[in-house]
């Protein structure tokens, strides 16, 4: 690996590449390219994994709706992420990262049903990842 191990964060052990990106340890390079421009939902997004994983899916351009249970620290959280820049040239021609919230209870059955309307609105289709940091 071209990287060294720099620590560990709520969500595991990461590996800081020589050009500064953080990637969690076990994602393959494949994996890690694939994330590029998907629409991502992150359920628990406003504590502190489900915040460190949406950084790590914006700085790779990604469309993402952070599901929090508190809307203030769920709009905090996004406004924050989105305030930093994706990774430089991550993002191709045309595609521009989004990163949303929504309040809500991943048990609730019509929250979940609510929350299909409010993904096509906002990060563009139906998600292709679903990353869940629920306690």
């Amino acid at each position: 690996l071209l990287g060294q191990l720099s620590g560990v964060c709520g969500y595991g052990v990461t590996i800081t590449f020589y050009d500064g990106i953080v990637q969690p340890l076990g994602w393959t390079v494949s994996y890690w390219n694939s994330l590029v421009g998907k629409r991502v939902i992150i359920w628990g997004g406003d504590v502190d994994e489900g915040k460190a994983m949406a950084r790590i899916a914006h700085g790779r351009c990604c469309r993402i709706l952070i599901v929090g249970s508190n809307a203030t620290v769920a709009e905090a959280a996004a406004a924050e992420i989105y305030a930093e820049e994706p990774t430089a040239g991550t993002c191709p021609p045309g595609v521009d990262p989004v990163v949303a919230w929504d309040v809500g209870d991943v048990d609730d059955f019509d929250y979940t049903l609510q929350l299909t309307d409010r993904y096509h609105k906002t990060i563009g289709g139906p998600p292709e990842i679903v990353w869940n940091f629920v306690k």
